[in-house]
């Protein structure tokens, strides 16, 4: 974007595209894979939605994760009394991302231990 350094960045306006509306760069964090890691980093602009989201991210500190889902759900359903109540933790959402790369490495190291076996014999 042109800054010599990330500090340099803050406090500058960002124009998105042909929108007039300026955003006000309040951070920069390090780069990280926001998809999978056979992608590239690409940049990303994380801004704040002050209505209603298709997601809300909860950090959970407390080791009794069904009583504090069961508070959030209350305070959802008071919110949105109409929609369901869905919820995935991130972890496990990440991991189902690369069972196919698990799934193709076991078939590989067998694949690749049969081809040593022959070549051996």
């Amino acid at each position: 974007m042109g800054f010599q350094s990330p500090n340099e960045a803050i406090g500058e306006k960002l124009t998105i595209g042909l929108s007039q509306d300026a955003w006000t760069i309040i951070g920069v964090v390090n780069n990280y894979n926001q998809m999978s890691v056979q992608n590239e980093v690409e940049p990303l602009l994380i801004g704040l939605n002050n209505g209603p989201s298709e997601f809300y991210a909860v950090r959970l500190s407390n080791s009794n994760y069904s009583e504090v889902l069961n508070e959030i759900k209350e305070q959802y359903e008071s919110f949105y009394p109409r929609n369901p109540f869905e919820y995935f933790f991130l972890d496990e959402f990440y991991n189902r991302q690369y069972t196919d790369e698990r799934k193709f490495s076991k078939v590989f190291l067998v694949f690749a231990s049969l081809a040593i076996f022959i070549a051996s014999l």
